[in-house]
């Protein structure tokens, strides 16, 4: 497989898991081989696109984060001038703490504004400890700018012509999402546990169980579904069904266990499974 680890720093990132000798890897290559739209509505670092998705596969990307969403639509659409935009930028502690409010941006902003956005997204995310914008990395240095020299901006766009629509969007999920025989999901929700604490879009309780609704009722399309694996995440999705396939797979790395899951990864997926 290539290396298609994404230029965004991610806690709780799946690049580990969705490796060919992983099982959320293996899970994922057998059963998107037959042209299935794929949709991430939680996309974030975007690895689970980047890395299982096939050459010619239609992709929906969405996150409510309207940084990430900013972000890889400029990776799609502009990516010189995003690499231009993010060089332009002077690590500063000043200015990652002013980052760490960024404004939202509307649907319909001019390229400039959207570009602008990507760029002070990325630096948010490559100047932080975990990617996610709340420690200050290093003070005296610009460790997290100096890395973004190995990206390579015309792989990431080569990676996303496929994409709908050319843009990732930022929509509330269920906008995101569908019911079709020829959709599959992969649905990786902020954290039950902790998520609050760390990331800048999280999820109530009621959105918890909103989306394992919409999960269970959807009719006719594929779907996989992971969590930290927690009593809560068990109890909700009543794993016992036999309308569901769930496995349980170590932690691969400390992101996850620093939320409290060291128990590892839960793995949910529907009936029928390849």
């Amino acid at each position: 497989m290539a290396n298609n680890r994404s230029p965004l720093v991610w806690l709780g990132s799946k690049y580990r898991y969705v490796q060919d000798d992983q099982p959320l890897g293996r899970l994922f290559r057998s059963w998107n081989h037959s042209g299935l739209t794929f949709y991430e509505p939680f996309c974030g670092a975007a690895h689970a696109t980047l890395c299982v998705t096939e050459r010619n596969q239609k992709v929906f990307l969405n996150d409510d984060n309207w940084g990430v969403a900013c972000f890889w639509t400029s990776v799609i659409r502009w990516p010189c001038a995003l690499q231009n935009a993010f060089w332009s930028l002077r690590p500063s502690e000043d200015l990652f703490l002013k980052l760490r409010y960024l404004p939202h941006v509307p649907s319909d902003s001019s390229r400039e504004e959207v570009i602008r956005c990507a760029a002070n997204f990325l630096a948010l995310n490559r100047w932080s400890v975990n990617g996610i914008g709340r420690v200050w990395l290093n003070r005296n240095s610009g460790k997290g700018a100096n890395a973004i020299s190995q990206i390579d901006w015309c792989h990431w766009r080569m990676s996303f012509l496929r994409i709908i629509d050319d843009r990732c969007h930022s929509l509330d999920w269920r906008q995101a999402v569908s019911d079709s025989r020829e959709c599959l999901h992969f649905v990786d929700p902020p954290y039950i546990l902790n998520g609050r604490d760390r990331y800048s879009c999280c999820f109530s309780v009621a959105q918890h169980i909103a989306l394992r609704d919409w999960l269970m009722e959807s009719s006719f399309c594929s779907w996989i579904l992971t969590y930290g694996d927690v009593d809560e995440v068990r109890n909700l999705y009543h794993l016992d069904s036999e309308d569901l396939f769930s496995q349980t797979f170590d932690n691969v790395g400390r992101g996850c266990r620093n939320l409290g899951h060291q128990d590892g990864q839960l793995l949910v997926a529907k009936r029928p499974v390849p």
